[in-house]
């Protein structure tokens, strides 16, 4: 399996992700984790930055999470 392949949630939303009040990001509901490109998750919730009106301090957090290894 390539290096870039990684278990990915699938269904990244705003609605599955929660913070608590130290800042820990916890990403819910998994039925829909396949084997995909590592970058997956990060692109199919920036298709939402588009409809909404967020800023870079937004998804900042989870970029540096996603990049982590």
């Amino acid at each position: 399996m390539s290096s870039d392949v990684a278990l990915v949630h699938g269904d990244v939303s705003n609605g599955n992700i929660m913070m608590n009040k130290n800042n820990q990001m916890f990403l819910l509901d998994w039925e829909d984790a396949f084997y995909a490109n590592k970058d997956y998750d990060l692109l199919y919730w920036l298709t939402f930055l588009s409809q909404k009106n967020y800023k870079y301090d937004d998804i900042k957090d989870y970029v540096s999470l996603s990049r982590d290894e």
